[in-house]
């Protein structure tokens, strides 16, 4: 019987995960691209949108600089449980000590 009520609760979450409603928070439209908020922390970051085989993307360009860019969304995680994003780093950060408070740098997080 315990057996039987195990498998009946990992039917119901799988169940509940595979029918997820799909948000899209970004679709890297030249509109929504002019909507986003920027987030100056220090100097200077130049953003551009861009496409290539793989889709359209945000291209951030910075030397010495830190600053963000995005839009703030409201999710319903029992709607929505999993996050998929993709991101390419051309060049990482040099020098970071991660466990140090200015080692709190990232060339890409999501928050």
């Amino acid at each position: 019987m315990k057996i039987l009520y195990k498998l009946l609760i990992i039917l119901f979450l799988i169940t509940n995960f595979a029918n997820g409603e799909q948000i899209y928070v970004f679709k890297f439209t030249e509109e929504e691209f002019e909507t986003l908020q920027k987030k100056k922390v220090k100097g200077e970051t130049i953003w551009t949108l861009g496409s290539n085989e793989n889709g359209n993307y945000i291209k951030a360009e910075a030397i010495a600089a830190g600053s963000g860019l995005g839009k703030e969304i409201k999710v319903n995680l029992n709607k929505t449980p999993y996050l998929n994003i993709t991101w390419k780093i051309e060049k990482n950060l040099e020098n970071i000590i991660e466990n140090s408070k200015k080692g709190h740098d990232y060339a890409a997080r999501v928050f």
